[in-house]
């Protein structure tokens, strides 16, 4: 792949994974619970907002994957749909302590954002390792989606930077 086409390719994933991220923002107030719940953040904690980074980043992965000759290999998709939630996870976990404005928020999602989909497209990852992150990718999946389904009732336990604050 050229460098024009891999440049396209990175735009249509970039742009196609903040559509559906906006997508989830607008749709937070409507879906309160539920299974749908697993994709919208219910309130503005840092793990809620990893959401906004990993079901966008799924979604624009497999929507826009390229059709290759040989199996898709998803090895560094995977990995950067592990370590693109976590890190914004980890930075706005760090920066709620600073009591920024929303805004702020909204800017460093679209970096992270930006910086994992450009580390999906570039190169080719090692072989030997993308069973291991797909299989981390698809355990972060479902964490989201049982921490989403039964934080409040299963696991009151977990500290108060994952859920919030609310009980």
């Amino acid at each position: 792949m050229d460098m024009k086409q891999s440049f396209n390719h990175f735009a249509i994933q970039f742009l196609s994974a903040i559509l559906l991220g906006l997508l989830l923002v607008a749709l937070h107030s409507r879906i309160l619970g539920g299974f749908f719940a697993i994709f919208v953040p219910k309130f503005a904690s840092p793990w809620e907002l990893s959401k906004l980074i990993y079901w966008p980043m799924l979604g624009s992965v497999l929507f826009t994957r390229q059709a290759k000759t040989s199996a898709w290999e998803p090895g560094r998709a995977a990995a950067c749909l592990v370590l693109t939630p976590m890190a914004l996870f980890l930075l706005c976990w760090c920066l709620s302590l600073l009591n920024l404005s929303s805004g702020v928020y909204v800017l460093l999602w679209i970096l992270v954002m930006a910086a994992g989909m450009l580390a999906a497209t570039m190169g080719d990852a090692d072989r030997k390792l993308s069973p291991v992150w797909l299989v981390l990718a698809v355990a972060l999946g479902m964490a989201v989606s049982l921490l989403s389904l039964y934080l409040r009732t299963v696991w009151a336990f977990i500290p108060n930077f994952i859920h919030g604050g609310e009980k």
